[in-house]
C-alpha cells in the first residue's frame, strides 16, 4: 500500500512541476504569472538541494565520508539547477 501511495505521490507531483514549467514558458500567460511560476520552480529546486546538504552535513557526525558525498552533491544539484533555469529562461528571445 505504501508503494502505491508514494507512486501516486510522486505521478502527481512530476506532473504539476511539467505544467508548471511548459506553462512559465508560454507567452500567452501574463508575465506576473509566468515569473510566479518561475519562482515556485526555482524555490522548489532550492529546496530539494538544501535538503541535499543539510542531510549531509547531519551525516558528517556518523560517517565523514558519506556526509561529504552529499555536500557534493548537494553543489553539483544546485550547479545543475542553476544552468537548467539559464538555459529555460534566460537565453529566450
Amino acid at each position: 500500500m505504501e508503494l502505491i501511495v508514494d507512486f501516486l505521490f510522486e505521478f502527481v507531483f512530476d506532473v504539476l512541476l511539467e505544467i508548471g514549467v511548459e506553462a512559465s514558458k508560454s507567452r500567452r500567460l501574463p508575465k506576473w504569472l509566468r515569473y510566479l511560476l518561475i519562482a515556485v520552480i526555482a524555490l522548489f529546486l532550492m529546496a530539494v538541494v538544501g535538503m541535499v546538504v543539510i542531510a549531509g552535513v547531519l551525516m558528517m557526525q556518523e560517517s565523514m565520508v558519506i556526509g561529504l558525498l552529499l555536500i557534493l552533491a548537494g553543489i553539483f544539484l544546485l550547479g545543475a539547477c542553476i544552468v537548467l533555469l539559464r538555459k529555460n529562461y534566460l537565453k529566450r528571445k
